[in-house]
């Protein structure tokens, strides 16, 4: 876009729309980003709200616990910084944040998915279910077990919601899921620009209408997605830590829904949804009902395996699974304890 004789960068446009940002850490051009302001192009911000609280403006931490002040080389004064959010860059009183209000990147509507499997039933009815709270801007829990396909069942609200010209985020609390999900919906979505978002993740080009990321990196979004998916939703740390929920909500419109994504939802979270947006599905791909544990004690069994004997309920147990050829898995606390109970458990599967 050309503007007073100057043309802004479509990736500088692209880069910063949607993102809360420090701008001394601008990935630009000093004389660049002068000049968007200059433009009014951004929106720029205290980096510390001192009332009528003290307050994070990136990571919007409250915590007073989490602020601490110090000589402030840059401004000469005293400086009030957040601890909560420092290892993405020290947000102090006297930093500017900045956030996009210039021209608005082109959105695309033709992203084809060029995935070919099939729901089950189960499947198909918690797809559909989570496209109309998606169509009515409707927040959505999806609990399904381990191996129930999750990710494939947010394959037709993605694409609804990419053919609409919106951007959808996918966050996780863990950077393993992020990495893990990128390749199968970049596989399902090829002509789609997509964006991976983690800690030391590389940089990427261009403007993401699809981003996955882990919920820290909310922390530098503000009002930038049409549909939020939180994908493990009862994973450690963000089940515990409050800033990492307010950093979803603040990193998707007002009005745009959250579809909430766990194989073990919470209390809160059941409580919120069960009567109202919520698919369950207790089966995975196979449509066979996971196994049920029960307990069965076994005393002293450490002594026995070290007078190199095995358990008599567990020999029996073992011996009933080859019998039936079942595939079984025996869990031991230690290390140790295993090395020595191997060659005892290989002499039953000798006999079979």
């Amino acid at each position: 876009m050309k503007y007073r004789g100057w043309i802004l960068p479509p990736a500088l446009r692209d880069f910063y729309e949607g993102r809360i940002w420090l701008k001394e850490h601008s990935p630009f051009p000093k004389d660049h980003i002068e000049r968007v302001i200059e433009y009014d192009y951004f929106h720029i911000i205290e980096g510390i709200q001192k009332e009528p609280h003290l307050k994070c403006n990136r990571c919007h931490n409250q915590d007073p616990w989490q602020f601490t002040m110090f000589d402030c080389s840059k401004c000469e004064q005293s400086c009030i910084y957040c601890r909560h959010c420092l290892q993405m860059g020290r947000v102090s009183s006297c930093t500017e944040l900045l956030i996009w209000i210039g021209p608005r990147a082109i959105r695309s509507r033709k992203h084809p998915l060029k995935w070919a499997g099939q729901f089950t039933v189960l499947q198909q009815r918690a797809a559909k279910e989570i496209l109309e709270s998606i169509k009515a801007k409707r927040s959505h829990l999806l609990a399904a077990v381990c191996g129930a396909g999750k990710t494939e069942l947010l394959f037709p609200s993605v694409h609804y919601a990419l053919e609409q010209g919106l951007r959808v985020c996918i966050a996780t609390p863990r950077t393993d899921v992020v990495l893990e999900l990128f390749p199968r919906f970049q596989t399902a979505f090829p002509s789609t620009i997509i964006h991976a978002l983690y800690g030391e993740a590389p940089k990427q080009q261009g403007y993401a209408q699809l981003v996955l990321a882990t919920t820290h990196q909310l922390y530098r979004f503000e009002q930038a997605f049409d549909v939020m998916i939180v994908d493990e939703a009862d994973a450690f740390p963000y089940i515990i830590d409050e800033t990492l929920q307010r950093a979803v909500k603040k990193a998707k419109k007002k009005d745009s829904p959250i579809v909430f994504v766990t194989a073990t939802p919470s209390q809160k979270l059941l409580h919120q949804y069960r009567n109202n947006s919520y698919s369950f599905i207790p089966k995975r791909y196979h449509n066979y009902p996971l196994p049920v544990p029960r307990f069965c004690s076994l005393w002293s069994y450490e002594k026995c395996f070290k007078r190199g004997k095995i358990p008599a309920k567990l020999k029996q147990w073992t011996e009933e699974r080859l019998v039936q050829n079942e595939p079984f898995l025996i869990f031991f606390p230690k290390v140790e304890l295993m090395k020595i109970a191997a060659p005892l458990q290989n002499s039953i599967h000798k006999n079979y």
